[in-house]
């Protein structure tokens, strides 16, 4: 059997971010939580706080999804002890 063409002659014309109509975050939110990944925070509990599954904050930490938005820029981490 032929694979189906079209899916590889056709541009892919698809709407990112919050154009998306099925779209659950706003940008502002995926901002928040990049932020707040990057100070820690664990999955299940932004899943809980944004209404998205633990799977979709993790695609999001990883830049599978969203990965138009930039990242915060990572927090100066004191080292403790030696200088």
């Amino acid at each position: 059997m032929k694979p189906d063409k079209r899916h590889y002659d056709e541009p892919m014309n698809y709407r990112c971010g919050e154009r998306n109509p099925a779209a659950k975050l706003t940008e502002s939110q995926v901002v928040e939580i990049k932020r707040l990944l990057a100070r820690g925070a664990g999955y299940r509990f932004l899943a809980e706080r944004y209404g998205v599954h633990r799977v979709t904050i993790g695609a999001i930490a990883r830049g599978e999804l969203w990965r138009h938005v930039p990242d915060p820029p990572h927090p100066q981490r004191l080292r403790a002890g030696r200088r």
